[in-house]
């Protein structure tokens, strides 16, 4: 019998085992965000077989602090904590275009099937959406590949800007591209977990803009990690 449901593990790299879990978008914006209610009341646009389509099996990645970041032309920085929590929460990928990557929370995903691709998302649906940014999108096997997630933005705005991230809001979406019922399962990051992350990153440091995916997976596959990685999620599954 062919299954009707894919497994996809999902865990977060950090000593905060309380983080908020993924939401579904399509639910939580019609429960949760008085516009889009406001909106579905008076027009059913929400029925839209289009819509929800769109949005079928799409998670919103929430924000697990409350945080505040200043981008100025000398810079980002941040008051909030200390610089140990802004060195592993803020990548500055371009201080003059006001690019960064937002890496909290490390949360990464894994799928139980052969092959599954995922692709990142503005949070169109969110209140927060962040004004003037361009939200860097992008897609891969999540079935194949064992790295974490992150929200990357830039802002077209020139002048010095101050964003306040609150903990729950959306800072993206995650789409599982599939026709078939997606059930997460968190797991803990243990440390046979975390071994797997680390085969490839040399590799995937010195080559990522000269090797495509599909050479990372087939060097996943072919070194026999991904049943190996899988038997060790399915151990560390903490429901």
């Amino acid at each position: 019998m062919i299954s009707r449901e894919i497994t996809v593990f999902y865990g977060v790299n950090s000593t905060d085992k309380l983080y908020d879990p993924p939401v579904p978008v399509f639910s939580d914006a019609l429960k949760n965000e008085p516009f889009a209610q406001k909106l579905n009341d008076a027009t059913r646009v929400f029925g839209c077989p289009a819509v929800s389509d769109y949005y079928k099996n799409t998670f919103a990645i929430p924000c697990p602090v409350d945080y505040r970041i200043q981008l100025t032309d000398s810079g980002v920085f941040s008051k909030n904590y200390d610089q140990n929590f802004f060195n592993n929460a803020i990548e500055v990928r371009s201080p003059e275009q006001k690019f960064f990557s937002f890496k909290i929370p490390s949360i990464y995903f894994f799928a139980d099937t052969d092959s599954l691709y995922a692709e990142s998302l503005a949070p169109t649906l969110s209140p927060k959406l962040i004004p003037n940014a361009l939200y860097i999108q992008g897609t891969y096997d999540i079935a194949n590949h064992f790295r974490p997630v992150e929200l990357a933005i830039a802002l077209r705005d020139n002048s010095d800007i101050e964003l306040e991230f609150n903990r729950g809001d959306h800072l993206y979406y995650l789409k599982f591209l599939t026709d078939k019922k997606v059930k997460l399962r968190r797991f803990d990051f243990t440390p046979e977990v975390l071994e797997f992350y680390g085969y490839f990153i040399p590799y995937r440091n010195y080559t990522k803009h000269d090797v495509s995916l599909k050479d990372y997976y087939k060097r996943f596959r072919s070194f026999g990690l991904k049943n190996k990685l899988l038997k060790a999620l399915k151990n560390a599954a903490l429901d």
